[in-house]
C-alpha cells in the first residue's frame, strides 16, 4: 500500500488491530507543552507498580551470604523494598486538571538521551528546548501513544531529581519495578529513519491475507528485502547499544517503537512511523531469510562476515525476548527474559554503554531480580563491577559464577581468581529450551589468600593426551575430504564449512581431527552413549532428541567410519595439508559422513571453552583435544577434555618440569543440572609447603568440558584456596 493511499486519514493509519501499527503524519503546527508533575499518592503507589508483588525474601537469603561470603561487598547493597519503598514516584500530566483523579495507569518513554556524543537523524528538527527529551515530531507521536489525553506518563529525566544522587539510587533500585508495571513503554528511535520505499512494504505486509503460508507468493522480493532492511536499520540504531535500554526492553512485557519515516525530496521527516513487537518479531524471520537465501554457504558466510558481532547478538536478544513475550500471551505464562545467571547478564551488558559504569550492576540485579539493591559508589572501573556481581553472583548461589572463561582481572591484585566473562557466552550459552539454571550451595569463603572452596580431584595432566596417530590419520582423512558429502542434516552448516578466517580455520580444522579422533578412539558404544546423552540443536537454536531411528543410522556412521581405510601415502604430519585423494562415496555413506561430523561438530561446539587471547591481548596457544583416563569414574574411564597443551610452561617457571596441573571439577558443579555448562578446572599447585589451616593454593590454568557418557566421575574432596 503506497503512503499516499492514507494521507487522508487525518495523520493516523489504523489498521484492524491498533496496535500492530500506526503512521503520525506531523500537525501543522508542533507544540511543546512543559508537562505538570505530580507526585503519585501513597495509597495508589501500591496498586500502579504492583508492589504487593515484589517478594524480598530472596534478597534476605542473598543479603545473608554475602555477609558470610565477604562482609565489605555485603555492605554495598540493600534490600530492594526498601528502595521501593523510599523511591519518589512521580508522573507526568498534560494539563493541570488531570491531576485530580488517581491515575489507572501510565506509559513510560525509553530513549538515548541527547548528547554530542550522537546525532539525531538529520530528517527530525531538533526541539531547542533543555525541557524537551525528544526532538518535537517524536514528542507529540510519543504522547499519542496514550489511550488518553488524561493518561499520565514517566521519564526518567524529568521524573527524577538528578542533581540528587540518594534519589537517583533509590529509583535506580526500583526501575525494573516501574518497567514492569507500565501499560506500555514507548521506544524512541531517533537517529535513524525509513524510507517511503520500506514503508510501504511494511504496510503491504501488515496487510497481507490471512494466514499467509509462503509469503513469496503474497508479497514481491522487493518487498522482502524492504523489511529485512527495515528491521536491519532498527536493530542498528544507537538505542540497542545502551545498557539501560537493554534493561528497559528485558524487563517490560509491551513495546511500541517510534521512527521517523523521510523522502529523499524532502529535507523534514514526513511522519513517525509506530511498530510492535510480533511485527518485528516477524521481520527478523524475513530478514534472517533474505540473509541466508538460497543456503550458499559461501555467500552465508560473505553476508554474515561482514555485519558487526554486535548487531547479531542484538537480533538474537530481540528476537529471543519477544517470543518469550509472543509465548507468554499465547499460553498465559511468565515471561523468561534470561536464564538465572548473574554472569551472563553481566557478559551480555558489559560491552553497552553506560554513562556510570556501576549502573551496570544494578541493570543485573534488576534483570535478575534479585531482591537487593546497589547503593555503593559510583565511579567505579568495569573490573571491579565484575569482582561485586561475580560475588553476589556465588551468594546467590549461581554456579556460572564458577564456570566462565575469560580474562583475568589484572587490576585486581588480591582477586586474580576472577574473570571478565567473554561476551556471547561461548560454551556458557543456554541452549533454547533448556530449564532455568537452578541455584545451588557453594560453601565458599573469600580470605585474603583467595577463594576457598570445595574441589573434587580427578587426576593429573598426565593422565591426559592426544589420541592415537592411527586415529588421528583416520580423523583426517575423513575431515580434508568433507567436500565430497553432498547431503547434510536439514538448516545445519560445520562451523569449519563457514569460517572464513584462515588462522581460526586453522585451529578449527584440528580441533576437528582432533575431536573426531577421540570418538574413534573411545569406539562405538562410547560414542552411542554420549550421542544419546547429549542434546543437539540445530542453528536456530532448537533442541531435538535422536530417535530410534537417527540412532541406528549415527551407530551405522560410526561402524562405517571406524572401518574407513587409510591411505598409506598422506603424510601423518598434522600441520601438513593433505594431498588430494580420490574418495568417491556411495550415496548411503553421504548420510553416514554427515552424521559423523554434525556430531563433532556439536562436540566442538560444547567444548571449545578457552579464551583465544591472554589478558595482554596476545594470542595463546591453540587448545588440544584429548582424551582423559579417570579411574574413579563409574560408568567408564574415559572422556574428552579441551585443554591446553601439556607440558605448559608453569606459572612459577623453574617449577615447569616438575610441578603437576590436577584435573579438578569445583564440588558445587557436581550436578546433571549443569551439564551444557564447562565445569572442569586445571589448576596448579602454589604451595611448596602446606600452609598453617592446611588448605593449598591452586592457581586455575584454564577451564574446560568433560564430554562422556558418565556421569560425573568420584574422587577425592580437598578444601582448597584459589589464588589466581
Amino acid at each position: 500500500m503506497a503512503m499516499q493511499r492514507v494521507q487522508h486519514l487525518n495523520g493516523v493509519y489504523y489498521r484492524d488491530n491498533p496496535k500492530t501499527l500506526q503512521l503520525h503524519y506531523p500537525p501543522s503546527k508542533l507544540n511543546y507543552n512543559v508537562p505538570h508533575v505530580q507526585e503519585v499518592q501513597a495509597y495508589a503507589k501500591p496498586t500502579l507498580l504492583n508492589i504487593s508483588s515484589e517478594n524480598s525474601s530472596k534478597g534476605e537469603r542473598t543479603l545473608e551470604a554475602l555477609g558470610q561470603l565477604d562482609p565489605l561487598t555485603r555492605n554495598q547493597f540493600g534490600l530492594k523494598k526498601t528502595a521501593i519503598d523510599q523511591f519518589t514516584f512521580r508522573l507526568l500530566y498534560d494539563c493541570a486538571n488531570c491531576l485530580e483523579e488517581p491515575p489507572q495507569s501510565f506509559i513510560i518513554l525509553s530513549y538515548s538521551w541527547h548528547s554530542s556524543a550522537w546525532s539525531q537523524h538529520p530528517c527530525l528538527q531538533t526541539s531547542n528546548l533543555d525541557a524537551c527529551p525528544l526532538t518535537l515530531l517524536m514528542w507529540n507521536a510519543f504522547l499519542a501513544q496514550r489511550d488518553n489525553i488524561n493518561e499520565p506518563f514517566w521519564i526518567d529525566q524529568l521524573c527524577i531529581t538528578q542533581t540528587s544522587s540518594m534519589e537517583k539510587h533509590l529509583a535506580i533500585g526500583a526501575m525494573d519495578l516501574l518497567y514492569r508495571s507500565a501499560r506500555k513503554v514507548v521506544i524512541a528511535l531517533e537517529d535513524i529513519a525509513l524510507n517511503k520505499q520500506e514503508v510501504d512494504s511494511v504496510f503491504a505486509y501488515v496487510n497481507r491475507p490471512p494466514m499467509t503460508t509462503d509469503l513469496s507468493e503474497e508479497m514481491t522480493r522487493d518487498d522482502l528485502n524492504n523489511i529485512a532492511s527495515t528491521f536491519r536499520k532498527i536493530i542498528e540504531a544507537r538505542w540497542f547499544a545502551r545498557a539501560w535500554c537493554l534493561h528497559e526492553f528485558l524487563v517490560s512485557k509491551r513495546h511500541a517503537f517510534l521512527i521517523p519515516v523521510h523522502s529523499e525530496n524532502e529535507s523534514r521527516a514526513i511522519g513517525i512511523i509506530r511498530v510492535d513487537g510480533p511485527f518485528l518479531f516477524n521481520a527478523s524471520r524475513i530478514w534472517i531469510r533474505q540473509e541466508i537465501e538460497h543456503q550458499n554457504l559461501g555467500e552465508i558466510s560473505r553476508r554474515f562476515s561482514g555485519m558487526d558481532q554486535s548487531t547479531l547478538l542484538r537480533a538474537r536478544r530481540l528476537r529471543e525476548q519477544l517470543g518469550a513475550l509472543d509465548a507468554a500471551d499465547a499460553f498465559g505464562t511468565e515471561t523468561v527474559h534470561s536464564d538465572g545467571s548473574y554472569m551472563h547478564m553481566f557478559a551480555e551488558i558489559a560491552t553497552l554503554g553506560a554513562f556510570e559504569v556501576a549502573d551496570k550492576i544494578s541493570i543485573v540485579l534488576n534483570t535478575l531480580e534479585s531482591g537487593l539493591y546497589y547503593r555503593g559508589v559510583t565511579g567505579i572501573t568495569i573490573e571491579n563491577c565484575c569482582r561485586l556481581i561475580t560475588i553476589v553472583a556465588l551468594a546467590a548461589g549461581d554456579p556460572t559464577a564458577l564456570t566462565l572463561n575469560g580474562l583475568k582481572l589484572r587490576s585486581l591484585n588480591e582477586n586474580q581468581w576472577l574473570r571478565m566473562p567473554l561476551p556471547g557466552g561461548g560454551d556458557q550459552a543456554r541452549p533454547q529450551g533448556s530449564p532455568i539454571i537452578p541455584p545451588t550451595i557453594m560453601n565458599t569463603c573469600i580470605t585474603k589468600r583467595g577463594l576457598e572452596i570445595d574441589v573434587v580431584h580427578l587426576c593429573t595432566h598426565k593422565s591426559i593426551s592426544l589420541p592415537d596417530q592411527y586415529y588421528l590419520s583416520m580423523a583426517r582423512l575423513l575431515v580434508d575430504n568433507r567436500g565430497t558429502c553432498t547431503t547434510r542434516i536439514p538448516s545445519t552448516v560445520l562451523r569449519l564449512d563457514d569460517e572464513m578466517n584462515e588462522p581460526t580455520f586453522a585451529d578449527l580444522r584440528l580441533y576437528y581431527i582432533q575431536a573426531l579422533a577421540c570418538v574413534l578412539q573411545c569406539g562405538k558404544e562410547w560414542s552411542v552413549d554420549c550421542y544419546k546423552r547429549l542434546q543437539f540443536s540445530s542453528q536456530s537454536g532448537i533442541i531435538f532428541d535422536w530417535e530410534d531411528r537417527a540412532k541406528e543410522g549415527f551407530e551405522e556412521a560410526i561402524d562405517w567410519a571406524l572401518a574407513t581405510e587409510i591411505e598409506e601415502d598422506i603424510s601423518p604430519d598434522m600441520n601438513e595439508m593433505w594431498e588430494e585423494v580420490d574418495w568417491s562415496l556411495l550415496p548411503w555413506e553421504h548420510n553416514c559422513y554427515a552424521h559423523i561430523l554434525n556430531f563433532v561438530d556439536v562436540l566442538i561446539g560444547i567444548g571449545l571453552a578457552i579464551p583465544n587471547k591472554d589478558d595482554q591481548n596476545r594470542p595463546l596457544e591453540p587448545c588440544a583435544v584429548q582424551i582423559c583416563t579417570i579411574e574413579q569414574a563409574e560408568d567408564t574411564s574415559q572422556f574428552v577434555v579441551f585443554t591446553p597443551k601439556f607440558p605448559l610452561v608453569s606459572l612459577n617457571t623453574w617449577r615447569s618440569l616438575t610441578s603437576l596441573w590436577y584435573l579438578c571439577i569445583p564440588k558445587a558443579l557436581v550436578s546433571e543440572s549443569y551439564n551444557w555448562m564447562s565445569r572442569a578446572w586445571i589448576l596448579e599447585d602454589l604451595d611448596l609447603v602446606e600452609s598453617n589451616d592446611g588448605m593449598k593454593a591452586y592457581a586455575i590454568v584454564a577451564k574446560t568440558r568433560l564430554i562422556g557418557p558418565a556421569t560425573t566421575p568420584k574422587g577425592l574432596i580437598e578444601r582448597a584456596i584459589i589464588a589466581r
